[in-house]
């Protein structure tokens, strides 16, 4: 069985459930294995969004006119952009 530490905050119920279902999700030799695995997916889909976000952001700001540009503060930049 997958074990899943109490770190994660899953009450031993939850944890177990995870377990079964990586076990499922992701067939490879041992319950490390997926677990890297299953982190490395989330990762790697993770940083796709991130850089699809990006590159959207990039195009918008180059099919703008440059004298639409406003001066900005590197803080004005941040607090806009909070998600």
């Amino acid at each position: 069985m997958l074990l899943i530490r109490k770190e994660f905050g899953a009450s031993r119920r939850d944890r177990r459930e995870l377990a079964r279902w990586a076990l499922q999700l992701v067939p490879t030799k041992n319950a490390s294995e997926r677990m890297r695995d299953l982190i490395r997916r989330d990762k790697e889909r993770a940083e796709k969004k991130s850089f699809e976000r990006l590159k959207a952001e990039l195009a918008h700001a180059r099919a703008t006119p440059e004298s639409s540009y406003k001066p900005l503060t590197a803080a004005d930049a941040i607090a806009r952009n909070r998600v």
